[in-house]
């Protein structure tokens, strides 16, 4: 009886280290990132946030309410959004134009290619492919433990889905694809916190809702960074300035100062990442007294 008892002891850990996360508990909160257009140092934030339960085609799906506020602190609504978690194939799909659409699967293994169809109309779909690059399981709030993936996009189209995705977080860049065509007004970039009932996540030492005002920017027609995404270096095309020195600084996803030089202002300048790992990375050119901020992909993989 006593060996039974253990036994069954042992199993209902396994069962409990084995079960799949809840995705989007209500209450959960996403904080990203939100630059203020192409270039701009200027930066809010991008609130979403699962309100409550609903049902569809008898499964139980979430709503996620969507919120922009930039760096002025005015709310922009941007919608909702419905998700419906599968647990048994361990997969989370979006609802959009009355279809159930695949946004992360779980079970895909290193060297797996997940297809995500990313619709712009009931009936038009753009394609993302992703390959899993690295799996782990990583232990989150003491005693919490999810799996995390490591994607790169090896098809190029309008959207973007790559970086780090983890159990309940979701995309460590935004949690649904992003198109490229948008982002020069503006687009939510990396994760700065998350939060539900069992995890609390902030990638900075800041408040979620912190909003970064800088004023007296340069443009892109004055400084230009080609080519972006890029494998190993890119050049940064400073035309025919007058300052003799241009100060430049590169930061990781994390906020982590990886790089900084001085460059001739007056002439185009090649910097090299080649040993850095792949992902975002935020390019700062400096005159005396004004800036720009340029987002960087470095991928192994281009067309």
């Amino acid at each position: 009886m006593k060996k039974l008892l253990i036994f069954v002891l042992l199993l209902a850990n396994c069962l409990i280290g084995f079960s799949q996360p809840e995705f989007a508990p209500i209450g959960a909160e996403w904080h990203y990132n939100f630059q203020d257009g192409m270039g701009s140092r200027s930066s809010g934030y991008y609130l979403i946030k699962s309100i409550k339960d609903t049902v569809i085609d008898s499964k139980k799906c979430k709503i996620l309410s969507q919120t922009l506020v930039n760096s002025k602190r005015v709310s922009f609504d941007r919608g909702q959004s419905i998700v419906y978690q599968d647990t048994t194939e361990n997969k989370i799909y979006r609802y959009l134009y009355g279809k159930f659409y695949l946004l992360y699967d779980f079970t895909k293994a290193v060297g797996d290619t997940i297809v995500i169809k990313e619709p712009y109309s009931a009936s038009k779909y753009d394609s993302i492919v992703i390959v899993v690059d690295r799996v782990s399981v990583e232990t989150w709030s003491g005693n919490i433990k999810l799996k995390s993936f490591d994607v790169r996009k090896i098809h190029w189209g309008t959207f973007d889905f790559m970086g780090n995705i983890t159990e309940k977080l979701g995309n460590s860049q935004f949690l649904f694809p992003v198109s490229q065509l948008q982002c020069d007004s503006g687009c939510p970039e990396e994760l700065r916190c998350y939060k539900d009932d069992k995890i609390r996540y902030g990638a900075l030492n800041i408040p979620c809702d912190t909003v970064y005002t800088y004023t007296n920017n340069l443009n892109t027609s004055e400084i230009s960074v080609f080519p972006n995404p890029f494998t190993n270096s890119f050049t940064i095309k400073t035309g025919n300035r007058s300052e003799r020195q241009l100060s430049i600084d590169i930061f990781n996803i994390y906020g982590q100062l990886i790089l900084h030089d001085v460059i001739p202002g007056n002439e185009d300048y090649q910097i090299n990442l080649n040993g850095y790992p792949r992902g975002f990375y935020y390019l700062t050119v400096k005159t005396s007294d004004r800036s720009i901020t340029y987002k960087l992909i470095k991928n192994s993989y281009l067309p």
